[in-house]
């Protein structure tokens, strides 16, 4: 796989201004430790990818910085346009522009997805001066963008489909607004029909569809299937592996070769430096 200019992988830029920072961080679930000394940076306004195997802590580091349990920071730090998300709530990370969309979503007894919405743009609109007029109206805007009107009057993903539950997900974080976006596998269970529509939102959402230097919005996507590659012209892909990034680079390029030689073939690709990452 070509690789760009190398560096060390303790010279990673410092973004600690503008993105996401994760700096030497040490992170475990439960008794297990899944990563070690691990160093990433988004810069504010671009979308990153990473693949790995099952296991590798993909989903746990998406908690870690959401501050969800079973994620624990043991070293290092996690900092999000300078300032440090250690010791804060998820309602303060929240607070801060973070949002997430999990792979598997929990059903909710005797919550209706409405109802649900209202308490999120609510939060949203903060001190904004929005009415509950304009707020009705926002919530019915984005439910017809993300396809969930017909699921507005049910329990939150109750008896939903794989489909259904992934436009719920992207529709809940539509409406938070937020300026730094986790996506956890958000093709995974989306059948051919939706997933045009789903990758139409999430590229919106992204702002993916603007200059670049016009972006705010900074994103980290989880994806096995690679499917979202084709509705979202991300900007680097990392491969985690045994802890690690063992290699960076363009989305495409990168899933065709984990696609062709699978993740040990990362590994053994002799143009890539796996003792020298290349910079994002």
């Amino acid at each position: 796989m070509p690789a760009e200019d190398s560096t060390e992988a303790t010279d990673l830029p410092p973004d600690d201004g503008n993105g996401l920072t994760i700096d030497s961080l040490t992170l475990a679930a439960g008794p297990r430790v899944l990563l070690r000394d691990f160093s990433l940076t988004i810069p504010r306004g671009q979308t990153h990818i990473i693949f790995g195997p099952n296991g590798t802590g993909k989903s746990t580091l998406l908690a870690a910085i959401m501050g969800l349990p079973p994620a624990r920071v043991l070293e290092g730090d996690l900092r999000w346009r300078g300032r440090s998300l250690l010791g804060l709530s998820v309602t303060e990370r929240v607070a801060l522009g973070l949002g997430i969309a999990f792979q598997r979503p929990p059903a909710v007894s005797g919550l209706k997805l409405s109802r649900l919405a209202e308490l999120i743009a609510q939060r949203a609109a903060g001190d904004g001066g929005e009415g509950s007029y304009a707020i009705t109206e926002r919530i019915q805007a984005v439910a017809e963008q993300a396809d969930v009107t017909d699921l507005l009057d049910r329990d939150v993903n109750q008896g939903f489909s794989g489909g259904e539950m992934k436009r719920a997900e992207t529709f809940q974080v539509a409406l938070q607004s937020p300026r730094l976006v986790l996506l956890d596998e958000p093709e995974s269970g989306v059948d051919v029909v939706n997933i045009e529509r789903l990758g139409e939102m999430l590229r919106g959402l992204l702002q993916r569809d603007i200059n670049p230097a016009r972006r705010e919005v900074s994103s980290l996507i989880i994806t096995h299937s690679g499917y979202i590659l084709n509705y979202l012209n991300a900007d680097l892909a990392h491969v985690l592996y045994d802890g690690r990034i063992i290699c960076r680079g363009s989305p495409r390029d990168v899933f065709e070769h984990v696609r062709q030689h699978g993740f040990r073939g990362c590994l053994e690709c002799s143009t890539c430096d796996i003792e020298a990452p290349v910079r994002p």
